[in-house]
């Protein structure tokens, strides 16, 4: 399952009645195997589109960040059932983004439960202070995070 949302798909999903949610990406084993889901599908509820397009004034063209952001950022261990993942814009436009992603506890679906800007010093205390699941390999095979300003975590075993 590979989805690309463009804004016209998304403004497809707010204005439909149904469905309330819809899938939007795929996560790897290791992702899941750690939330204790049962499935790798990730799924966004409408009302959250809408809060992230109001409360955290991001624009339909962004939304497609969520996904970049849960497939391509450094996966970090969060509260039971949560994984945060930190991602720099493709573009190089010095923004950083977190989603957050949760297991529900009754079927182990999973669902985006946060999606916003970072600001730098964010950024980097949640890299300093969370253990790292999954991060961006350098050529030595090691761990790292070019743009982080945090050193080389050792990867996890």
């Amino acid at each position: 399952l590979r989805l690309t949302m463009f804004a016209k798909d998304w403004l497809a999903f707010l204005q439909a009645d149904e469905p309330r949610c819809i899938q939007i990406g795929e996560i790897d084993s290791i992702i899941r195997d750690h939330l204790v889901a049962r499935t790798t599908v990730v799924h966004i509820e409408r009302s959250y589109v809408l809060k992230i397009l109001t409360k955290h004034r991001l624009k339909l063209e962004e939304l497609w960040l969520i996904e970049a952001t849960i497939r391509h950022g450094i996966a970090l261990e969060d509260k039971s059932k949560h994984i945060t993942f930190i991602h720099e814009h493709p573009a190089g436009t010095d923004q950083h983004f977190q989603a957050t992603i949760k297991a529900t506890a009754n079927n182990g679906e999973i669902y985006v439960c946060t999606f916003h800007r970072l600001r730098p010093g964010e950024r980097r205390r949640r890299l300093r202070q969370a253990k790292i699941i999954r991060g961006l390999l350098n050529e030595k095979g090691q761990l790292s995070c070019p743009s982080c300003a945090v050193g080389t975590p050792t990867p996890p075993t």
